[in-house]
């Protein structure tokens, strides 16, 4: 058995479409009721973020250092993101804007319809994890042991916490009973 082209993705399923990035470096859209491949996508380097389809596209990161947003029905590509390292962490999309995380430090705020750069800011280790966005704030864990927050908006850094380990998992904001 080996893991070398092994799934790593998690699969989002919407409107009985399941879309899912493999190690085999393409991206794929499956008929829930039939199993039939209706589209792939090929990024020529794994695929371990998982796809989020907002809007009738698809946004995925891949180890080709770019993020990209495909049509949900057709497979065409409508842009793509270039940025300067891996990209493990899921695309979150609010307001219009694509925030994700790479392996070059950096975290970036996308415009979903041009796929151009609204802002993008540097932490000091790798984000391996996907970003969250609460609030007007975009949270984000780094390799360099710090939770980081930024405003939705510009970017600004809001606020910092380091941690004792390495920031490998995902921030969840929630509500708070007093």
């Amino acid at each position: 058995f080996s893991t070398d082209n092994a799934i790593k993705s998690s699969p989002t399923v919407v409107n009985q479409v399941l879309f899912l990035g493999s190690r085999d470096g393409s991206i794929y859209a499956i008929n829930t009721d039939t199993g039939e491949k209706k589209w792939q996508v090929d990024t020529g380097s794994a695929v371990d973020s998982s796809p989020t389809v907002v809007d009738g596209t698809v946004y995925v990161g891949s180890d080709d250092e770019n993020l990209y947003a495909i049509d949900a029905t057709s497979g065409e590509r409508r842009w793509v993101f270039e940025t300067d390292g891996r990209i493990k962490s899921s695309p979150v999309v609010v307001d219009q804007t694509v925030f994700f995380g790479s392996w070059d430090n950096g975290i970036y705020a996308v415009d979903t319809t041009t796929g151009r750069k609204r802002w993008n800011v540097r932490t000091n280790g790798r984000i391996e994890t996907s970003v969250t966005v609460s609030n007007e704030t975009v949270y984000a864990t780094s390799s360099d042991n710090v939770v980081y927050a930024f405003d939705v908006f510009t970017g600004d850094e809001k606020w910092t916490y380091e941690i004792s380990t390495g920031g490998i998992s995902t921030p969840t904001v929630g509500a708070v009973e007093p």
